[in-house]
């Protein structure tokens, strides 16, 4: 029988690890496909002047970024399921994490006719130590949960803090709603994968029921705690209780002065034009080329396209090039090996190019290891044009 018993957990964990590889692969194959509608989409919401033809993109990118939220979930939770998902910790500011939060909900709730709230004790301290990202992942999502779940009323995030020995801060957030509530019976089961309670009431609002199971996973790996309070019909408290490091003296201040929504902001004009300045892109997806060359056109930046690794080892020996964008994921020759061949090529007059590496590879620590193996940055795709922009502002010459 003990035989028996081991050689099904042995099957199970098998499957487990099936299951995890297949959705990261999954998530991996869509992403890419996604960048080509968001990047072409883009491009429209810039150039076009037609006021029919601009509603209907900017549903496109609405539904886009829908879908995009859930393969990320998948994504996220597949690395999760595996053991694969790592902490990165960093210096960051609490008061821009908090400002970009409030950027992020403040349009979503608008629509709704919501009143957001952020408060925050002045003297909350700023310089922090830990992983920003996971940390803006896992109150975002219970703000957009918040304001997903909430038809009238308001949204309200409180923060407070604990100074503890060793130059440790707790932090909680509390995130209060005037939404539907959550029935007692179901709060056991908020925290469940692929689970949705009130299901009678919400089926109409878009989700997956992985946020909150994200959610508490990522909250646990970082040794923090997720409770809920609730009362059916009347609304939700939900608080996350994190231990940060303090890196710093500096306070987060007054947020009174909090940005209005940046809205989409694709038509106006480029970070900077540089028509000296001179792109090599690689990446075997045609669109994908046309997604780039069409993102850089105000920029007017000179964009050399090829589908290869080896065209882009001809480039880089007929031409010298500022900044390369090399897909990772190519046939014959993948991004990595042909930055190495790149760097063995003793006519290489691309030497001194910053090559960025543009992948549909996503999942956490992925940026480290790119990084070791030589690239001067990375991006994930679905390319954003500002994104794109920021970084070639970082890496072409200044004289450009």
């Amino acid at each position: 029988m003990l035989e028996r018993l081991e050689r099904e957990k042995q099957r199970a964990d098998k499957a487990n690890e099936a299951k995890s590889t297949f959705l990261a692969n999954m998530s991996h194959e869509i992403r890419t496909p996604i960048n080509a509608v968001m990047g072409m989409n883009e491009m429209i919401l810039r150039e076009s002047a037609e006021p029919a033809t601009l509603e209907y993109a900017k549903n496109i990118q609405s539904a886009s970024k829908t879908l995009l939220v859930i393969i990320n979930d998948i994504l996220d939770f597949s690395k999760i399921e595996s053991g694969m998902m790592e902490l990165v910790e960093e210096p960051y500011s609490l008061k821009t994490l908090l400002k970009d939060l409030w950027t992020e909900c403040i349009a979503r709730a608008k629509d709704k006719g919501l009143a957001l709230t952020f408060n925050v004790p002045e003297d909350t301290p700023d310089d922090l130590f830990g992983d920003e990202v996971r940390v803006r992942q896992v109150i975002l999502n219970i703000l957009t949960n918040a304001i997903k779940y909430t038809m009238k009323g308001s949204v309200t995030l409180t923060v407070a803090y604990e100074k503890q020995a060793q130059g440790l801060v707790k932090l909680s957030f509390a995130v209060a709603d005037t939404g539907i509530g959550i029935k007692q019976e179901n709060i056991g089961r908020l925290f469940g994968k692929f689970d949705r309670v009130n299901e009678e009431q919400v089926h109409a609002i878009e989700g997956t029921g992985l946020g909150l199971s994200i959610v508490d996973k990522l909250v646990t790996l970082m040794n923090g705690t997720v409770t809920v309070e609730s009362e059916y019909g009347k609304g939700s408290v939900f608080t996350v209780i994190l231990q940060q490091k303090l890196n710093g003296e500096a306070t987060v201040g007054s947020l009174k002065e909090q940005p209005e929504p940046r809205g989409e902001q694709v038509s106006a004009g480029p970070l900077f034009v540089a028509p000296n300045a001179k792109v090599l892109a690689v990446d075997d997806n045609k669109v994908n080329l046309a997604v780039i060359r069409g993102l850089l056109r105000k920029t007017k930046v000179q964009v050399t396209c090829v589908t290869s690794g080896r065209e882009c080892l001809e480039a880089a020996a007929k031409e010298r090039y500022d900044v390369i964008l090399l897909d990772h994921m190519m046939p014959v020759m993948d991004g990595i090996e042909t930055l190495e061949e790149l760097n063995r090529m003793p006519d290489n007059r691309s030497r001194d190019a910053k090559v960025i590496v543009l992948t549909a590879n996503a999942i956490a620590g992925v940026r480290e290891m790119y990084l070791e193996k030589g690239f001067d940055d990375y991006l994930a795709k679905p390319i954003e044009g500002a994104a794109l922009e920021r970084l070639l502002v970082k890496y072409l010459p200044p004289e450009a």
